[in-house]
């Protein structure tokens, strides 16, 4: 029996002293509370719930290399405490080896997935330090002074039970989908990378959903797929007009979608490609959207993975650090694979957030509009200078200069111009104040630079 989490083999890996599970003329307590939790979690689930014990008999045992491969592929671990569980090495392995081994951090929403069930209280300082912000899940009552474990058959356990496996549930549920991409067909020009992605997303144990490719998508059908989805991908070919319907029908408004990152792929020969997002559905504006044009499979591959494992319910917006990376449209990340989309995925990479000027060539008044309320409200702004003229680098300068008095009282952290490719005589002998910190890389990007690194440096510190 596997986990319902794709990539994981347990569910539920239960930590305990054997001192607890010793049996008097019946089951051992620990026996019979993973066979009610197994029970419980499984009407919850509405499949089988996977719920494992190591059951050794002494605590001198050897540590396996199964038992390692266990704890590392479960989803969550639920620690016994009690006066023995405190002072066993062995607790204290698993334990430390569970965090360790959490491959997609400790927590999930606001969930731990170490979770404390106390069947007996012991020593409060010793208690208190063992994952000391989580709350406990009480299973004993205090009677004449004296604490005594809760009778599996009273209403108190049965609460205190529903209690643990609703709140696991909730854990398997929200990784669940974050681990599952709805990924529909993609046409011709796009095929081969869909592939490649597909192959990929196998390779990392991604559940991967999609519509059978002999027979016309049901709405439904679509729906109920893109409901179960932490990430819902589209392939487009912008220059064939027929290709664009299921898109249409893939993007409908379902319920929740709200929580869920949508990646659109957009094939284009030709620039119709540059405007194709402004025809998803409005009622997707919620969603998380990042549309890649023309991208090369590597890219592609990377931005689905690092949207896989950054889910949108993990991100502070209060603490996030924005910068503006201003550049032309014939540099536009969105639009060609460049220095320009280097640099923007390595700052994302170190969990900065990366605004960038409008991609469509047309609007003008709405292109001003977003960048002016882009410079007002980044923390910092990065000046690209590529395959435009000096004189639009010099304009950007101007305008840079403005917005600190748009700003008021709240200056930039940091500002620099950033020189790449085509190298000329000009951008070679060009210096500026306007900035804090002018870096020029003609070659490729360094992130050893020493100006680039004091650039990150004056960020605030959620940033980086």
């Amino acid at each position: 029996m596997s986990s319902i989490v794709p990539g994981y083999d347990t569910d539920v890996f239960i930590s305990y002293s054997h001192i607890d599970n010793r049996a008097v003329g019946g089951i051992g307590w620990v026996n019979d509370f993973q066979a009610r939790l197994e029970n419980r979690l499984s009407v919850l689930l509405g499949c089988e719930a996977s719920v494992w014990h190591d059951e050794r008999l002494e605590p001198a045992d050897i540590v396996t290399p199964e038992l390692r491969t266990r704890l590392r592929r479960s989803v969550v671990l639920v620690a016994i405490m009690s006066p023995a569980y405190a002072g066993s090495k062995w607790c204290e392995w698993e334990l430390k080896g569970f965090i360790q081994e959490a491959r997609r951090g400790l927590t999930s929403g606001n969930k731990s997935r170490a979770i404390k069930v106390v069947k007996l209280p012991g020593d409060d300082d010793h208690y208190s330090r063992i994952l000391p912000d989580v709350k406990d899940v009480v299973f004993f009552a205090r009677r004449g002074g004296h604490a005594i474990e809760l009778a599996p058959t009273s209403e108190s356990y049965s609460d205190a039970m529903q209690a643990l496996a609703c709140s696991i549930a909730n854990i398997l549920n929200r990784l669940k989908k974050q681990r599952t991409v709805y990924m529909p067909a993609a046409p011709p020009s796009l095929k081969g990378q869909r592939d490649k992605l597909l192959q990929e997303l196998a390779a990392h144990q991604y559940r991967v959903l999609s519509p059978a490719s002999d027979s016309p998508a049901d709405d439904g059908d679509v729906r109920a797929a893109i409901a179960q989805s932490g990430v819902h991908l589209f392939f487009v070919d912008s220059d064939d007009p027929l290709t664009r319907g299921p898109a249409t029908v893939e993007s409908a408004p379902i319920d929740d979608v709200a929580a869920a990152h949508q990646v659109v792929v957009v094939h284009s020969a030709s620039q119709a490609g540059n405007s194709f997002w402004k025809e998803l559905p409005k009622s997707q504006e919620s969603s998380p959207t990042e549309v890649l044009v023309n991208p090369e499979t590597t890219a592609l591959k990377n931005a689905v993975m690092q949207t896989l494992n950054t889910p949108p319910e993990s991100v502070n917006t209060d603490a996030m650090v924005r910068v503006y990376l201003i550049c032309h449209q014939d540099d536009h990340p969105l639009i060609r694979a460049n220095r320009a989309r280097a640099l923007r995925d390595y700052l994302r990479s170190l969990r900065i957030e990366v605004k960038l000027p409008l991609a469509e060539k047309d609007e003008d008044v709405q292109f001003s509009s977003d960048n002016r309320a882009k410079l007002k409200t980044c923390d910092a702004v990065i000046l690209y200078w590529g395959e435009s003229r000096q004189g639009w680098f010099e304009q950007r300068l101007m305008e840079l200069r403005k917005a600190r008095g748009w700003r008021k009282d709240r200056p930039f952290t940091v500002t620099a111009g950033y020189v790449a490719d085509p190298t000329s005589i000009i951008k070679s002998n060009f210096e500026t104040r306007e900035v804090d910190l002018l870096i020029k890389q003609f070659e490729s990007l360094d992130a050893s630079d020493e100006r680039l690194r004091t650039f990150l440096a004056r960020l605030p510190a959620a940033g980086v």
